[in-house]
C-alpha cells in the first residue's frame, strides 16, 4: 500500500470511528428517551456484539467467497451508512414492554430481537475496522490509533451535539457522515455507481424514518397529550435527557399531601424528562399558596424548629421549594445534576404564574451534593436529600446511585449544626423496601459517630410517603411534642420516636401489622444485625464500592421467602435484574455460537489447537479486561463528576485517545516484539495496581473542584493506564499478522464477544462484591493476557533469528 493509500485509510478509519462511537452515545439517548433510562446501559453490549459477529462474517467471507479485501471494505462502509437509519427505523417496529416481563418472561426475547437489528451497523462498522487490521503489520498500529483517536473526537462531540439535534437525528447524520467519507475509497466506475444509488437509498430512507423518537406506551408524556387542552411550553434535548415543560389542566398530583387536605392545588406546569414526569412549577400568586406542601411528610424537619437556611438536593421539581419558602426560610440552596434544567429555571419562561426558581431566596446551582458540601465551609441547620422510591419494578436496580451512600451521608452528618437535621423521604411500599433500607443507612451513621439511634431518629408515614429525620443531637421534648401534634393534624401515623408506645401507630391508615414500626424498632435496637441479615429483602446500607441503592432482590432462601415471593412477586422481582440477566444469557450463547463456529473443520483455521488456544485466550482476556477495567472506573468517576453523561464521554474519551496515543507508540516498535509485548501487558498490571487505591485519595481531595477542572484531573488519572492499554493489542495483532494472519478476524471476533460481556459481568459482579473486585478481575485479565503473550505463535523467520 502506498503512503497516501495508507493516509486516507488512516482519515477514513478516524471519520468511520467517530462516528460508530458517535451514533452509540446517540443510541444510549434513543434507548432511554423510548423506554428508561435503566436501559441506555444495552447500548454498549450492542455496539460490541456487532464487533464480535463481525469477525466470524469475515472469516466465512473470506473462506466462501473470493473478494479483494479493499472491495470488501468499502462495501462494508457503505452498508454502515446505510444501515444506521434502518435499524433506527426497524427497532420502532419491535414491541417490547420492560413491565410485562415480570409476568411474561418470552418478553425478554424482544430484547435480543432489538440487540440483533441495532447492532448491524455495529457489525459493518466492525468489518471495516477489522479489514483495516488486516493490512500489512507495520501499519496495524497506526490503522489501531487512527481508529482509537477517532473514537476520542466522537466521544467528545457527542456532547455539543446533543444540545443542538436530538438523539435519533444524530444517528442519521452520522449515516451522511460515513457515505460522504466512503466516496475517498472510490477507485473504479463499478463503485461510484454503487455509491450514487447509496445515496439515493439514504435520501428515501431520510424521508421515511421518523425524525421525532418513539415513547414507550408505558410513559407518563403518552397519557398527558392525550388529556384535554394539554400543550408543550418548550422542549429542549441535552445529554441528560429530553427535558419538556407541559402544561396539563386535566393533571393534578401532590407529593403525598394528607388526606385531609380539602383545598384546591395549584395549576401546575408539568417537568418531564424522557417522557417521565420528575415534578410540577406550581401557578402561585404568592407563597401562601405553597400551602398544601405543609401538609405532606415532607414538612416534618420544619416543624421541628425553625430554619433559617437550608440545602437541598432536589430531583426537578419546585415541591421542596415552596415548602422551604412557606417557611420562612432565608437562604435556599438547590442542588441539581442537570444544567440545562438550571438554565431553563433562570431564564424568562412563557409560562402560567411564578417562577419559584428565581425567588430572592433561592440559588439554583448545578453539580453535586458532595460537590457543594466539599468545596464549602458551611454548617447547615437542614440538609434534605432527593426523595426516592419512584420505581416500584425495580427498572433502577442494577443503576448505581451515590446520592445514597455511606459516604455522602458521612459527609452531609458533617455539614450539619450541632442542632442540625438531615432528611429524606420516600415512597410507601408494603413490605417495606426503601424506607427501612434509609433507616438501616442512617443508624448506621450514627453508630460511627458514637450516638444512640433511638435517641436521634424520628420515622412517620402516611398513604404514601415515609419521611425520616435524623439528628446530630438528641431529639428535644419540644421536638418530639411537636412531631406527635403535627402528625395528628394531618392524619399521618407515628413510625419511630425515642418515647415511642405501639399504642401511638398504626392509627390513620392502618395496617394489617404494622411493618414499618417492627422493623424500625428492630433496626434501632440489639436484634439489628438479625433482622437484616432475615429480613425479605436486601437492607445492608450502600456505599460508594457498591452503591446500588436500589438493588433489594435477595433469592428465596426458604418456604417463608418463597411464599412471600409469589405474593410480592411485583415488588420482588426487580426488571433491572432481569435485564441484565437476559442480556447475559443471550450474549453467552451468541459468543459460544459465533466464537465456536471458525472451528468447524469445513470452515477450518490455521494452526494448531496450541496456537488457536493461545490466541483465543489473549485476546478474550483483553477484550474482557478492558470492558471490566473500564466500567469500574466509570462507576467511580461518576461519583467524581457528578452524572453518568460526564463519566462516560470522559472515560470513554480519555481511554480512546491516550489509547491512540499508546498504539501510535507501538507502531515504532520493531525489535524483541514477544519480550517488549510481555513486558507492557505486565505494566498494564502493575500501573492498575498503583492507581486503584489512588481513586479514593483523589476524588476526596479534588471532589471540590469545578467540573472542568475534575474532568482534566480525571484525564490525568487515565493518562497512564489508557496509553499503556493502547498498545497492548495492536502489538499483539501486528505479532499474528506475521505469523497468523488469517487468524486476526477470529481475534477480532473473540476480543469483541468477551468485550461484551465483560460489560455485563461488571454490572453482575458490582452488585454482588463491589466495584473494586471487578478492577481486580480486570487486573487478572490482563495478568492472564500476559501469559498468554508468550506462547502467541510467532513468525518463523524471527523466530529463527532469536534463536542465533
Amino acid at each position: 500500500m502506498t503512503d497516501r493509500r495508507r493516509w486516507v485509510q488512516r482519515l477514513v478509519l478516524f471519520l468511520t470511528s467517530a462516528v460508530i462511537i458517535l451514533a452509540e452515545l446517540a443510541l444510549m439517548r434513543e434507548l432511554a428517551l423510548r423506554f428508561w433510562e435503566h436501559l441506555a446501559w444495552l447500548a454498549i453490549c450492542i455496539g460490541l456484539l456487532g464487533f464480535g459477529i463481525s469477525g466470524t462474517v469475515l472469516i466465512l467471507v473470506h473462506r466462501f467467497l473470493r473478494i479483494h479485501r479493499q472491495t470488501l471494505q468499502y462495501y462494508a462502509l457503505i452498508g454502515l451508512g446505510l444501515s444506521l437509519p434502518a435499524s433506527v427505523r426497524l427497532a420502532d417496529t419491535i414491541e417490547l414492554n420492560l413491565i410485562q416481563m415480570v409476568w411474561q418472561p418470552t418478553m425478554m426475547l424482544g430484547i435480543g430481537k432489538l440487540e440483533l437489528v441495532l447492532g448491524i451497523p455495529f457489525l459493518f462498522g466492525g468489518m471495516f475496522i477489522g479489514l483495516a487490521l488486516e493490512d500489512q503489520p507495520d501499519s496495524v498500529g497506526g490503522h489501531y490509533a487512527a481508529n482509537f483517536l477517532g473514537s476520542a473526537v466522537g466521544g467528545l462531540a457527542a456532547l455539543p451535539l446533543m444540545f443542538v439535534i436530538s438523539p435519533r437525528l444524530l444517528i442519521l447524520l452520522g449515516g451522511c457522515t460515513v457515505l460522504a467519507g466512503s466516496l475517498l475509497l472510490v477507485q473504479r466506475l463499478p463503485q461510484l455507481a454503487a455509491w450514487m444509488i447509496a445515496v439515493l437509498v439514504m435520501s428515501i430512507q431520510l424521508f421515511l424514518v421518523p425524525h421525532a423518537p418513539r415513547i414507550s406506551e408505558d410513559k407518563d408524556i403518552v397519557q398527558i397529550k392525550a388529556m384535554a387542552d394539554s400543550k408543550t411550553v418548550t422542549r429542549r434535548y441535552s445529554p441528560q435527557g429530553m427535558i419538556e415543560l407541559m402544561e396539563a389542566p386535566a393533571y393534578h398530583t401532590a407529593p403525598g399531601v394528607a388526606l385531609n387536605y380539602a383545598r384546591a392545588l395549584p395549576q401546575q406546569t408539568l417537568i418531564v424528562i424522557d417522557g417521565q414526569v420528575t415534578g410540577s412549577l406550581y401557578a402561585i400568586s404568592s407563597v401562601h399558596d405553597y400551602e398544601f406542601m405543609d401538609h405532606t411528610t415532607m414538612a416534618l424537619p420544619y416543624a421541628m424548629g425553625p430554619v433559617e437556611k437550608v440545602l437541598i438536593d432536589h430531583d426537578p421539581g419546585a415541591a421542596q421549594l415552596g415548602l422551604a419558602l412557606i417557611h420562612g426560610v432565608e437562604d435556599i440552596r438547590a442542588v441539581t445534576g442537570n444544567w440545562l434544567f438550571m438554565k431553563l429555571m433562570n431564564s424568562t419562561l412563557d409560562m402560567t404564574g411564578t417562577n419559584t426558581y428565581i425567588a430572592d431566596q433561592v440559588t439554583l446551582v448545578t453539580g453535586t451534593l458532595r460537590e457543594q458540601l466539599r468545596k464549602s465551609s458551611n454548617n447547615y441547620p437542614l440538609i434534605v436529600l432527593p426523595t426516592v422510591g419512584k420505581d416500584p419494578g425495580g427498572l433502577s436496580a442494577t443503576e448505581p446511585d451515590t446520592r445514597m451512600t455511606i459516604e455522602t451521608m458521612r459527609l452531609c452528618f458533617l455539614h450539619l449544626r450541632q442542632d442540625g437535621l438531615l432528611s429524606v423521604s420516600t415512597a410507601a411500599y408494603q413490605p417495606p423496601r426503601e424506607s427501612l433500607r434509609l433507616l438501616n443507612l442512617f443508624v448506621e451513621l450514627l453508630h460511627e459517630n458514637k450516638l444512640d439511634p433511638a435517641a436521634h431518629l424520628a420515622m412517620i408515614r402516611s398513604w404514601s410517603t415515609v419521611t425520616i429525620v435524623a439528628t446530630k443531637s438528641p431529639l428535644t421534648p419540644d421536638q418530639l411534642a411537636t412531631t406527635r401534634l403535627f402528625c395528628r393534624n394531618r392524619g399521618f401515623d407515628l413510625v419511630w420516636l425515642p418515647d415511642l408506645n405501639e399504642e401511638e401507630t398504626n392509627i390513620f391508615h392502618q395496617l394489617e401489622a404494622d411493618v414499618f414500626f417492627h422493623g424500625a424498632k428492630s433496626l434501632v435496637g440489639e436484634e439489628r444485625n438479625r433482622f437484616v441479615d432475615e429480613y425479605f429483602y436486601k437492607l445492608a446500607p450502600p456505599n460508594d464500592n457498591k452503591p446500588f441503592f436500589r438493588h433489594f432482590n435477595r433469592w428465596p432462601t426458604g418456604d417463608k421467602q418463597l411464599r412471600n415471593v409469589g405474593r410480592y412477586g411485583r415488588t420482588y422481582v426487580e426488571v433491572g435484574s432481569l435485564l441484565l440477566t437476559a442480556a447475559l444469557i443471550q450474549a453467552l450463547l451468541l459468543a459460544l455460537i459465533f466464537i465456536v463456529l471458525p472451528l468447524i473443520p469445513v470452515i477450518g483455521l490455521p494452526g494448531g489447537r496450541t496456537d488457536q488456544l493461545t490466541v483465543l485466550g489473549f485476546f478474550s482476556s483483553l477484550g474482557c479486561g478492558f470492558m471490566l477495567l473500564e466500567i469500574g472506573l466509570l462507576q467511580r468517576l461518576t461519583v467524581y463528576l457528578a452524572h453518568p453523561v460526564w463519566a462516560s464521554a470522559t472515560v470513554l474519551s480519555g481511554f480512546m485517545l491516550f489509547g491512540g496515543i499508546g498504539s501510535s507508540i507501538s507502531s515504532v516498535i520493531h525489535n524483541r516484539l514477544p519480550q517488549i509485548h510481555l513486558r507492557i501487558t505486565g505494566t498494564v498490571v502493575a500501573v492498575a495496581i498503583m492507581l486503584l487505591p489512588g481513586i479514593d485519595w483523589m476524588s476526596g481531595w479534588t471532589e471540590g473542584f469545578a467540573l472542568t477542572g475534575r474532568i482534566t484531573v480525571a484525564y490525568l488519572f487515565i493518562a497512564p493506564l489508557a496509553t499503556v492499554m493502547g498498545m497492548v493489542f495492536p502489538l499483539g495483532l501486528r505479532r499474528l499478522g506475521m505469523a497468523q494472519p488469517h487468524l486476526i478476524p477470529w481475534a477480532w471476533s473473540a476480543n469483541g464477544f468477551t468485550s461484551v460481556l465483560g460489560t455485563l459481568l461488571a454490572q453482575v459482579f458490582a452488585m454482588r462484591w463491589g466495584f473494586d473486585t471487578v478492577v481486580w478481575l480486570a487486573i487478572g485479565c490482563y495478568a492472564l493476557a500476559a501469559m498468554c503473550s508468550q506462547k502467541l505463535p510467532e513468525d518463523q523467520t524471527l523466530k529463527a533469528q532469536r534463536l542465533c
